[in-house]
């Protein structure tokens, strides 16, 4: 709801300027004679739809096929979309809205209050989920050393089962570049896991019960950080 809130307060104001704009119109065709008022309100009208058309590409409405939740990136199908919906929708009403507010106030106002309840219902009845195509993984664990916090990651296998699947991943220990990132498993399948993460000269570090959700598009990452504790020295027996 909160990221479609720019686009409901357009919808319900988009209409506002052309009553305004007719009404005004109206009253002054009456004390002057000629087609000046009908000019005016008609270049008013373009100019605030224009305008109506820059704020959405600012932050296109997310009814609009191909929009995204990056509010910097408009892509060109939904700019296409923005604008066969001004040319066939909101342009035509917004010109009705003044001609009727330009005779009458009290329906070119009921006329807009039905095209923004209507607006309004098809923004909120839209799910604007847009999907990406990367592979997430659902697990992602920091290695570190339990004494001094160092990053450990090179040479650590980590181990995440849940039921009879099994993933692992292995960090070669000359790769000591991915001490401090993560490892990774279990990607794009939820589930709840156990994970074990073992590294020579540490005991083995293990947690269950971690649960991985998803969305409708990917998983939902879990991170965990496992700090290992060294390996106790086994006493030598010493000969008598």
């Amino acid at each position: 709801m909160p990221d479609r809130l720019p686009s409901l307060l357009l919808q319900l104001i988009v209409w506002v300027p052309p009553l305004l704009i007719g009404r005004a119109a109206g009253l002054r065709a009456r004390h002057r004679s000629g087609r000046a008022p009908h000019i005016v309100a008609a270049i008013s009208v373009a100019a605030w739809v224009a305008t109506w058309v820059a704020m959405n590409r600012l932050a296109p409405p997310p009814y609009l096929p191909g929009v995204t939740h990056d509010p910097m990136t408009a892509p060109p199908e939904a700019i296409q979309a923005l604008v066969r919906l001004t040319i066939g929708v909101v342009l035509p009403l917004c010109a009705i809205v003044a001609a009727i507010a330009f005779r009458r106030a009290r329906a070119a106002a009921a006329v807009s209050l039905i095209a923004s309840l209507s607006g309004c219902a098809a923004i909120l009845g839209t799910d604007d989920t847009v999907c990406t195509t990367e592979l997430r993984h659902g697990l992602l664990v920091t290695v570190r050393d339990s004494i001094s916090g160092n990053g450990e990651g090179a040479g650590a296998t980590l181990i995440a089962r849940d039921g009879a699947y099994v993933d692992s991943l292995a960090i070669p220990a000359a790769n000591r570049w991915m001490d401090t990132m993560p490892l990774w498993a279990a990607p794009e399948r939820p589930g709840t896991y156990s994970v074990t993460v073992r590294k020579p000269g540490f005991a083995d570090w293990e947690q269950r019960n971690v649960v991985i959700g998803n969305d409708r598009c990917h998983v939902i990452p879990v991170r965990l950080t496992a700090r290992l504790r060294r390996a106790a020295m086994v006493p030598t027996a010493r000969g008598a």
